[in-house]
């Protein structure tokens, strides 16, 4: 199937949810979001210059279109911190990533959904998926809420079995 982008042809490679698909274009796999709105639109575009300016890394828009309400983005492969976790334990480079990514979001002002599906290890650099940040606040920062769900814990059993994933009792 296709979809056209500003006079653009996306090929779309597979549905990954309701609104969002993995695409080809010029020759490269791309991420595809479409939005309801114009409000959605511009909050998830103004949400990942905001994020990349602050520090975060996040997907770089390619290709935007304000009349269909569609967001062409970098699509990446890698390692998630869910699933590595839940496999076993962590690699280092993870925690060294989520723990600079903690502290320029508090330099910055910034609370991060922290959870470990939000994130994606792409040459030992993680990348953060979702757009979703407040206004720092310090009952609300890393340590205070999803810290715990970095580690195999009580509360990340708990998450993975929220997720449809089986947890490791052993463990």
């Amino acid at each position: 199937m296709e979809i056209i982008i500003k006079k653009k042809s996306v090929n779309i490679l597979e549905t990954l949810g309701e609104k969002s698909y993995k695409v080809e274009f010029k020759k490269k796999v791309y991420f595809l979001k479409r939005f309801e709105d114009k409000i959605s639109y511009q909050d998830y575009i103004n949400s990942l210059k905001y994020l990349r300016n602050s520090g975060i890394f996040v997907p770089k828009v390619i290709l935007k279109d304000k009349k269909q309400y569609l967001v062409l983005v970098e699509f990446f492969e890698g390692k998630s911190p869910l699933i590595s976790l839940k496999d076993g334990p962590l690699e280092e480079v993870f925690y060294k990533n989520i723990f600079h990514i903690a502290f320029t979001s508090k330099f910055e002002g910034l609370n991060l959904d922290f959870k470990p599906d939000n994130f994606l290890l792409v040459k030992d650099k993680l990348v953060y998926l979702s757009t979703n940040f407040k206004k720092y606040n310090e009952s609300e920062n890393f340590v205070n809420t999803d810290m715990r769900l970095w580690f195999y814990t009580k509360e990340f059993s708990e998450y993975l079995k929220s997720k449809g994933l089986e947890a490791d009792n052993s463990r």
